[in-house]
């Protein structure tokens, strides 16, 4: 991974994973026919690291309380990531892949955040069945993807060495914050936010469910 996390796609030769894997190429190709099946080697990798977290969301009920914890959980998992450095390696090679083919980013974003979207989507439809959002329920699909982007924005800035982007406060009010915020954008009504939405508890579980 760390190959692809500090050069393009296109410049990195089987010669070169062979080199940085310490194998001939020879060997490298009895496991990989090229570097889109490693690409997803490395995304069965994410996936099988986020997959305690969606199990956990998958099993709740499609509901107005489920939305502002998947919310929290989606938010969570990205903004957090730099402190974990194989998470802060993958979005590496995932900025570099947005700049140059787009391959990797194409099946990053399916494999792993698309099923978080769509238990999101379910969460607003039921939403929407109670009454809690204010606003569309295109709007409020449009908002969760934004959700994802702005914490892949704050993770990127956080993979610099030096500080790139201060917020003025810690982390965990940032992401409190900014959860908060794109609950608002997705048209959670103020006092359902108010009401259930509770960073610590969805912390404590979170955890709970990686370990």
């Amino acid at each position: 991974m760390p190959l692809f996390a500090s050069n393009a796609a296109g410049e990195v030769t089987t010669k070169d994973m062979a080199n940085a894997a310490g194998v001939s190429e020879a060997l490298l190709y009895r496991h990989f026919a090229g570097k889109e099946e490693l690409y997803h080697a490395i995304l069965h990798e994410c996936v099988s690291q986020s997959t305690a977290t969606v199990e956990l969301l998958s099993e709740l009920p499609d509901s107005t309380e489920t939305l502002i914890l998947c919310v929290y959980a989606l938010m969570w998992k990205i903004q957090t990531g730099a402190k974990e450095p194989e998470v802060a390696m993958v979005h590496r090679i995932l900025q570099r892949s947005i700049m140059d083919d787009g391959q990797f980013a194409k099946l990053f974003i399916a494999k792993t955040s698309a099923p978080w979207v769509e238990k999101m989507r379910r969460c607003v439809m039921g939403a929407a069945a109670q009454g809690d959002l204010v606003g569309s329920e295109d709007d409020a699909e449009l908002a969760i993807w934004l959700a994802h982007h702005a914490s892949v924005t704050v993770l990127t800035y956080r993979l610099a060495p030096t500080e790139v982007m201060s917020y003025g406060m810690t982390d965990e009010k940032l992401l409190e914050r900014s959860v908060r915020v794109m609950l608002r954008a997705v048209g959670v009504k103020e006092a359902l936010i108010e009401a259930n939405y509770k960073p610590k508890t969805f912390s404590a579980l979170i955890a709970h469910a990686k370990s």
